[in-house]
Formats: structure tokens, sequence, C-alpha cells
């Protein structure tokens, strides 16, 4: 077995590390006191730094997790990591100590109310789950919490507090097991000079704007076009690179109103765009792993947003949107002919059942539709399965779209009627222009 190529580290930020790992993430306060040097460990992809609803958040990136040469510090996502951040800021802003650690790991992690940990609040020791992705805990999530752990909470006669950035969500469901569940609003911020929240704009990054004048020409020329076709380029992106700035810029504002997200590396690769040309777009930049079982490919991306609202969505939902886009992109399927994750219409049985996309191959038939489903590698074979019987009664097709060649050929391991699907590799995290 190979040995593993661990980064250059000090004894000393060893420990700043893994002090950042237990904690999930710290605020920039807490950062510099550890470290004097915060802004060279980011430049050595050691840490990375997170904007959230509370402000900044100092993170590991798996180069930084792999400089803690100890046994026990397993890859975690990015969401997770923030969790853990929340939940223990909020625990500290509350002044509830810490009676009993949640067991995380090992054989009793994951199960019964020792996931959770115990605390010591005003109105006697409570179990306590603190989530600020998704907006804070689901109603669903807390039914579940409720019918399991009912007669444990009673026989204990300890409660169970449910800590949520929401002033809402999930509340009504908590009222009506208030005989053992409580509710707290709570939303430490990590920074008093800097409003909380996800969104910038290119234009308020100062940094990023320069005095030279945007070129209008187009791209490619035709003979260009004929190099980039036999490079493999997509012909919609050829058509696009064809025409002058201006045109291309509403090309790519159609595309991001149609998907949702647009990336960096997106726009200067198929509009031949920088985003200097989206001033007043907002966007989200954070660390995503692209691929779900290669914790050690984590690239920085920049998401355009055709909605603030969708500042609520975790960096892997962004990374699947834009995984369903380049799809798109890469098909040439015009953003006319494409609608993105479509509503139930009833008579499915979930919603993890629905496709990504859906897509009309003749816009003068809207009967035809194929259905498009992007897998970043974290659909099992169960959860592949249901996809493809209920997509192949109701669609005349089914794309899929996989981040790896490894993953394509699991995909197409399970599907039945080959005749009826097509499974594309596509790499949305690719920056590089044409």
């Amino acid at each position: 077995m190979p040995q593993i190529q661990r980064p250059v580290a000090t004894a000393a930020e060893r420990r700043g590390l893994r002090q950042i790992y237990l904690s999930g993430g710290l605020t920039p306060a807490e950062a510099w006191h550890l470290f004097s040097h915060l802004n060279e460990l980011q430049d050595r992809d050691l840490i990375h730094v997170t904007r959230t609803a509370m402000g900044e958040l100092i993170v590991l990136t798996h180069q930084g997790l792999l400089a803690i040469p100890e046994e026990g510090f397993t890859p975690r996502s990015l969401t997770r990591s923030i969790d853990l951040a929340y939940e223990r800021l909020c625990l500290a802003e509350l002044e509830w100590p810490v009676l009993k650690p949640a067991v995380r790991h090992g054989a009793t992690g994951g199960s019964g109310l020792a996931r959770y940990p115990l605390v010591q609040t005003p109105d006697g020791d409570a179990y306590v789950l603190a989530q600020l992705s998704r907006g804070g805990v689901s109603s669903l999530t807390i039914r579940r919490i409720a019918e399991r752990h009912r007669s444990s909470l009673n026989l204990t006669r300890t409660s169970f507090v449910i800590i949520t950035p929401s002033p809402r969500k999930g509340r009504q469901t908590v009222r009506r097991n208030r005989a053992y569940m409580r509710y707290v609003h709570c939303l430490p911020l990590t920074r008093d000079d800097l409003p909380p929240g996800r969104l910038e704009t290119v234009r308020e990054r100062e940094d990023l704007w320069e005095d030279t004048p945007l070129d209008d020409a187009p791209v490619l020329t035709s003979v260009g076009v004929e190099r980039a076709r036999q490079r493999g380029v997509p012909d919609l992106t050829l058509e696009i690179l064809q025409l002058a700035r201006p045109a291309r810029i509403e090309r790519a504002k159609a595309a991001l109103a149609c998907d949702g997200v647009i990336t960096s590396g997106q726009l200067e690769r198929h509009f031949g765009l920088t985003d200097r040309d989206f001033p007043e777009t907002p966007f989200v930049e954070d660390l995503v792993r692209p691929v779900h079982t290669r914790y050690g490919l984590e690239v920085t991306a920049r998401f355009f947003l055709a909605d603030a609202r969708m500042q609520r969505m975790e960096v892997p939902q962004l990374g699947h949107r834009a995984g369903t886009a380049e799809l798109r992109h890469t098909l040439g399927i015009a953003p006319e002919q494409c609608e993105v994750e479509p509503r139930s219409d009833g008579r499915l049985v979930r919603r993890a059942e629905e496709p990504d996309a859906i897509w009309y191959p003749d816009p003068a038939d809207r009967s035809r539709r194929w259905a498009v489903e992007y897998d970043t590698g974290s659909y099992t074979k169960t959860v592949v399965e249901q996809k493809r019987d209920t997509f192949y009664r109701r669609f005349e097709r089914i794309i899929w779209g996989v981040p790896s060649p490894r993953r394509a050929q699991f995909i197409r391991s399970h599907i039945s009627d080959s005749s009826r699907s097509d499974v594309r590799v596509v790499n949305w995290w690719e920056a590089e222009g044409v």
C-alpha cells in the first residue's frame, strides 16, 4: 500500500490544525489567536475561509487534515464541519456547558441519544441538535427524533433542544412535542466588522475590478472553430463563441436563468466571458468536492446565482446544479428546451425520484421528454435502480451525467435498457478556456 504523502507542518501548526478539526471551524479571532501566519496557511492550502450565515469560518482542507498525523481524524464534508462549529458557538453564546460530549465515531457512534451532546441548561439537562445547514432542522427530522427517543427522554427525565438559525423552521413540530422538546433560535456572529451571509458581487470585490476595457469581438473565427471542434469542444459552445460579447452575455444570462447557477469556469469555457461581465449578479464562493468519494479533490468554485435565495443551498447542491448545467451544454440542449428540477406531478413516491431536469428534444413536440440526472457518486445501487425504474415509466429516455469514468461504469452496470439511456462524463469544475 502506498504511503500517504503528508504536507510539511510544524508541531505548533499541527496542534492548531487539530483544534480546527475538533471545533468544526474557528472564527477569525479564534484562528488568529492560534496562528500568527493565517494567510500563509491559506496559501499552502491547509485551511479555507468559508462564508456562512454566521459570517466567516476557518475550516480545514483535505491537505490540512493530512497534515495531522493521528488516527481517528477522518474526512468530513464542509457542511458537517460548519454545523459542528455552529453547535459549539451556539452553546458558548447560550452559556450551556457540555456535560457529556456526543459520540460521533466508533462502535456507538450514530446510535441512540449518545450521538447528541448532553448539556446543562437553565431548565435542566438536555440533549441538543444544532444545525445551520439547510436553514435549520427539518420538521421530518424533528418528528423522527421525537418518535425514536420519546421513551428514553421520559425515562431519564431529560429534554431535547433543537437549536436553529431560523425563528420558524420546525417550530410547530417541536411545539406538538413540547412535553420533552424545546426550540431555541440562535445565530452567533463570527465577526463584528463584516455582515453575515454568503453572497457577494464582483463589483463589491474591488480587487477583481480592472480598468482595461473588455473586447466585444467574437472569441472564435471560422478557422478557430474547426480546431476547437477537433479538440472536442461542444457545438453549442462553438456557436456562442462566434458571437459578439453583448450577445454572449445575453446567452449566458439565459443559461443562468435556466440552470440556476453558472460557475466562473463555465462562463469562460462556454461563453468566453469573465466575472467582470456579471458585475451585479450575486455569487457564492466556496470549497467543493465535485466527486463524492474523492476527498483529495477539492476545488474553490464561484457559483453565480439566478436568485439570491439560492445562497441557502449547500455547496454540494450548487455543484449538482453546475453538473446538470454542464451536461445540458455539452449535449447542445438550448435553455428553452429545458426545465430544471421540475415539481412533482403527484405520481411519484418521493422527491428523491424526480429528475434533476427534463429536456424536450423536439421543441415542437412537448410530449417527448427526457429525464436528466446528475450523480456525483453518492447514489447507492438501490437509489440508482429506483430512479431508473421511475424514469423509464415516465420518460422516453434517461441522460445520466457523472463526474468520472469509474462512476459511469457503475451507472451502466445498473441500466436494464441501454437503448434508452445515455451516460456522459462531465467535469464542470474545469476552468480552462477554449
